[in-house]
């Protein structure tokens, strides 16, 4: 499996500790393993920290991240459905669905006024 490195800003949230106190962590020569990325637009190399090397809560806290992440993505099936496929295959369901959106937009339409106290 290849190893991941994400930033020392990353690692100190993870971690819960102050972003200048990872690095001096760091710079004393804990166990963390590091890695250099070059700037491609100059400046100082962006230092990236092992996901291996963080604590246990911290590596707990990142693998839910990446689990919510992942979910996120999913799309829901009536994004790709064809609307014609579905209209003849389930007719009562389709309709019911069309009505309850006429009750929605009446919902969403309904303004009251409130100087006289009736609606529109």
């Amino acid at each position: 499996m290849v190893e991941q490195f994400i930033t020392i800003n990353e690692a100190a949230n993870l971690e819960g500790i102050n972003y200048k106190t990872l690095q001096k962590r760091i710079e004393r020569g804990s166990d963390y393993k590091t890695k250099r990325e070059i700037s491609m637009s100059g400046g100082k190399d962006r230092v990236l920290v092992s996901i291996k090397s963080l604590s246990s809560k911290a590596k707990r806290v990142y693998k839910a991240k990446a689990v919510q992440n992942e979910d996120i993505d999913d799309t829901p099936w009536y994004v790709y459905a064809d609307y014609n496929w579905y209209k003849t295959k389930y007719p009562e369901y389709f309709f019911k669905g069309v009505e309850l959106s006429k009750y929605i937009n009446e919902y969403l339409n309904f303004i009251p006024n409130k100087k006289e106290g009736k609606t529109k």
